[in-house]
């Protein structure tokens, strides 16, 4: 098989070197054929002998494994899931690592600011310390003091009480079950958060009770204290102003991006169009026309099909035969089309038709007929540059489609190693 894929890997570069129209086709038979080399190699190398002799267990911690393998006697054959632990932990190694669990336990329990002689707050118990296979279980000696889930009570008394906190870290699969005991001394909340919390539940309670009332009066006093209420304030409208901020430096960043886009989109259309010009410039003035009799003859024509196709290079010729109308003169007329068409090959253009006025069209005609064919040469390194462009701007969509297949390949195959 790993030649197959390898020769699919050579005859789907060749196609993505000589057969462009084939090119995506090619991406995607190339990505299936490396995934599928991979893996096979990667299989190669891991199964090494193909009649195995047992399998190695993961490191302490880690997960089970999953295999299915087939049991081979004589002639029969049946197909087994084996469910595959790491490797486990003996019972001096879980005794010392629970007596490093219990430091990082006190650690977690007391912070900087608390002290187990004087415990004012509810406390954050850990149901698992990290790095460890010990779950954790919480005892107290006094629940209406302080919770299994560390909230202290309300009926501490301010003289402080004792209270026992116990914990268990046990594992899993394992008879293991280590313990120690945290003695706290327990005394009321801070006035403050113990004034707040009454105060909430009092609102509360008195909001529930009120509901039949048209309106709801929020106490001016309570426990002797007190209180000024104030609406919080809003920060509606200062969001909705960096909103209108951020939308109106986005819009002019896009209008500014669009007439770009708008400007690029004009220039390369007249370039596109500029042999077509040139040629039938030069093919009616090779037949006797004056310059401005030719441009007068290709409005004409443009005017009488102009439903069909607009196109800006003949909306500029139009423009110059009413400047011509109007009494400018031919060479101003056509320095002007030159000016306004902003690129090198108009501004050359209208140089030999200024030229052609002031020598006469004989003079000038094999200049022209030069023009003519370099304009053609220009059309075509424009078309190939454009087909690069192309090219170039399908690659990034033809990427994910790449990344997409080999996940869709890859998914289904590392499910089937684990």
């Amino acid at each position: 098989m790993v030649i197959v894929y390898g020769v699919g890997i050579i005859a789907a570069g060749w196609f993505l070197l000589r057969k462009r129209q084939y090119r995506k086709s090619a991406l995607i038979v190339m990505a299936g054929c490396m995934v599928a080399l991979l893996l096979e190699l990667s299989g190669m190398l891991l199964s090494g002998e193909k009649n195995l002799s047992g399998f190695q267990r993961e490191e302490k911690d880690g997960r089970k494994q999953s295999v299915e393998v087939t049991a081979m006697v004589g002639d029969e054959t049946k197909d087994f899931r084996l469910e595959i632990a790491p490797q486990a932990y003996t019972a001096e190694e879980l005794e010392k690592l629970w007596q490093e669990s219990v430091e990082k336990i006190e650690e977690l329990l007391y912070p900087e600011d608390l002290s187990p002689d004087y415990v004012d707050r509810d406390l954050s118990l850990p149901d698992r310390i990290e790095g460890t296979p010990f779950m954790l279980q919480w005892e107290s000696s006094n629940p209406l003091l302080i919770s299994q889930e560390g909230c202290l009570g309300n009926d501490v008394k301010p003289s402080g009480e004792q209270v026992s906190l116990t914990v268990t870290g046990r594992v899993e699969d394992s008879s293991f079950a280590g313990s120690y005991q945290f003695d706290l001394n327990v005394f009321p909340k801070s006035t403050e958060t113990a004034f707040f919390e009454r105060l909430e539940v009092h609102i509360t309670e008195t909001e529930k009770e009120s509901r039949t009332d048209a309106g709801y009066d929020l106490p001016e006093v309570f426990e002797g204290k007190q209180i000024t209420w104030q609406k919080k304030e809003s920060h509606t409208s200062a969001s909705i102003f960096f909103v209108a901020c951020i939308a109106a430096v986005l819009t002019v960043a896009g209008k500014k991006q669009e007439e770009e886009k708008k400007r690029k989109k004009r220039t390369e259309q007249l370039e596109r169009e500029y042999p077509q010009l040139v040629s039938r410039t030069v093919m009616l003035m090779g037949a006797g026309m004056t310059v401005s009799g030719a441009f007068r003859k290709i409005a004409g024509d443009y005017k009488r099909r102009k439903n069909e196709k607009k196109q800006l290079i003949y909306e500029e010729v139009t423009i110059t035969c009413h400047e011509l109308d109007s009494g400018i003169s031919e060479g101003n007329a056509y320095r002007n089309m030159g000016v306004r068409c902003r690129l090198p090959c108009y501004a050359r253009f209208a140089s030999l038709l200024i030229q052609c006025v002031k020598r006469g069209s004989g003079g000038c005609r094999e200049a022209l007929w030069e023009e003519a064919s370099q304009s053609l040469r220009e059309r075509k390194a424009l078309a190939k540059r454009l087909g690069e462009e192309a090219g170039t701007k399908l690659l990034f969509p033809m990427i994910l489609m790449l990344v997409f297949v080999m996940v869709i390949i890859m998914i289904p195959a590392f499910t089937t190693f684990t």
